[in-house]
């Protein structure tokens, strides 16, 4: 009688053990979902909060780049600020985009970083020109520097040679509207973009014959 109470008892505390260790592993199990199920919310909420955003973004830019003028006579500021803060993500993931397909295509690192140091000091030349050439009474620095950078735009597709030469000359294409809108005369537009944007497309012109000259002299 003693044994089988003995083998009664034991059986109940196995019994009692997987039932505390089934309960265990559920507890566990439906906490995991929970915490899978909250982190799925918040990433959804993150997402629609980020669409919303990027989708208010894009209203701001399609309305800067095709009213321009509207933009700068009775546009809010916002939007004229937004069109700018695109502009130099566009221009900065541009780079980022064209130096990661150079490395990809086996360009060496210094080649690839030098390439992107030549790249924004002819941006900051640019700026300066512009800042130089359109006196400040026609447009302050500050408005001049978003008309600048809301041009900048083209140059998230420049990822070649042929394609940057596209985007310098969309850029000064923008970067004219944009002047003419903040109201500068066309005099003082002709002369800034022609020596800012006409003058690196000069020099790039000048370095591309004198590389063929070069290369035809010595098939020569």
């Amino acid at each position: 009688m003693q044994a089988e109470g003995t083998q009664v008892t034991t059986g109940t505390r196995r019994h009692s053990a997987l039932g505390t260790a089934a309960l265990a592993l559920f507890l566990a199990w439906r906490l995991l979902l929970t915490r899978i199920w909250r982190r799925c919310a918040r990433g959804s909420r993150a997402v629609a909060r980020g669409i919303c955003g990027w989708s208010a973004q894009w209203r701001h830019i399609r309305a800067y780049h095709s009213r321009t003028r509207c933009a700068w006579d009775t546009g809010h500021a916002e939007t004229r600020s937004t069109a700018a803060a695109f502009g130099l993500r566009a221009f900065i993931g541009g780079l980022a985009i064209a130096s990661g397909l150079a490395s990809a295509g086996g360009d060496p690192l210094e080649r690839v970083l030098l390439a992107l140091l030549v790249e924004s000091l002819w941006a900051a030349a640019r700026l300066t020109i512009l800042a130089l050439l359109v006196p400040e009474i026609e447009l302050e620095r500050e408005s001049l520097f978003i008309v600048y950078a809301a041009a900048l735009i083209p140059y998230a597709l420049a990822l070649g040679p042929v394609l940057r030469l596209g985007a310098l000359a969309a850029s000064a294409i923008l970067t004219a509207r944009g002047l003419l809108a903040a109201k500068v005369s066309e005099a003082t537009v002709r002369r800034a973009t022609g020596w800012a944007f006409g003058g690196q497309a000069a020099v790039l012109f000048l370095g591309f014959a004198g590389r063929t000259a070069l290369a035809v002299i010595a098939a020569a």
